[in-house]
């Protein structure tokens, strides 16, 4: 096991990520993981990993965990943090939603996203996005947001399809919704630089 100090302290051009994973395992206090590439999913077997769309590359990173992938936030080389909105407690996105602990005989490699898609929302879509952020929030529509961007990441785990709406301002993203279930569940995230 590698702390997350000295994790952070030897890869310092992916500290954002890191600090993001590690703040997610702080119970813990360490990272259970060979090293950077681990984390990265350098090490990953062929075809496990699949690439994010292009238009949101710049904002989140795959990242491989002991209990399976995981979407975190990272803005170019910036630190960012989600934050569950209201609290103080970080989130990670993980492919298996239920925990840190993953079924008997499932293996964490096996816990992973499986296909992504994401557009720029517009018209009537974005307008219902914006309300949704307003309900999320508890508060009146932003009027700096200018762009709303949906990624949807499925699960490998019973292709569970998980919704995250971001809601740029000024050229980056200053709000995330993750849902679940068409947003029947949702959870509404700060995004702090």
């Amino acid at each position: 096991m590698i702390s997350c100090l000295r994790l952070l302290k030897t890869v310092v051009r992916w500290r954002s990520a890191l600090m993001i994973f590690c703040l997610s395992f702080a119970v813990t206090g360490t990272v259970q993981a060979a090293d950077k590439n681990s984390i990265l999913c350098e090490n990953a077997k062929p075809g496990h990993v699949e690439e994010l769309p292009q238009i949101i590359q710049d904002w989140v990173i795959v990242l491989c965990t002991e209990s399976g992938q995981a979407l975190a936030p990272m803005v170019k080389d910036k630190f960012v943090a989600w934050i569950i909105h209201e609290s103080q407690a970080p989130f990670l996105l993980q492919a298996y939603p239920f925990g840190k602990s993953l079924p008997d005989g499932v293996n964490a490699e096996d816990i992973r996203f499986t296909r992504f898609a994401a557009r720029e929302m517009q018209g009537e879509p974005k307008f219902k996005t914006l309300k949704m952020w307003e309900k999320g929030f508890g508060q009146p529509q932003s009027d700096d947001i200018t762009q709303v961007f949906q990624l949807d990441a499925q699960s490998s785990f019973r292709g569970i399809i998980f919704n995250l709406f971001l809601y740029i301002e000024s050229g980056k993203p200053q709000w995330l919704i993750v849902c679940l279930n068409q947003c029947q569940r949702s959870v509404s995230i700060d995004i702090v630089y």
